[in-house]
């Protein structure tokens, strides 16, 4: 999996996305946000485990956010959003039909 991605992005897109991880701090935003989310994480995953789910669900309510979560049963780890589409498809088709209806 690791040469597939070397072949499909940029190297500098590792340092960004790791840049960005350590000081950009999305929470303490969330009173500000205005779109609906909906927050997807693999059963497997040990970047972001699901176990932190509910903290994240919990502070997004409380801060106004009308968010949904959804929990990927695969195997794949971090890498299931991708690989794993089929899984919560339907749950992105959801979602997106749910904003079209509001407008």
């Amino acid at each position: 999996m690791a040469a597939q991605w070397a072949r499909e992005f940029d190297p500098n897109s590792l340092v960004t996305l790791r840049r960005a991880a350590v000081r950009f701090d999305a929470e303490r935003d969330f009173p500000k946000m205005q779109a609906k989310v909906l927050y997807v994480l693999s059963r497997t995953d040990k970047l972001f485990p699901p176990s932190i789910a509910p903290g994240v669900m919990a502070k997004l309510a409380a801060a106004g956010v009308d968010a949904k979560y959804v929990e990927i049963d695969t195997e794949f780890g971090h890498s299931a959003s991708g690989r794993e589409w089929a899984k919560w498809g339907p749950a992105l088709g959801d979602f997106l039909a749910g904003l079209r209806r509001v407008g």
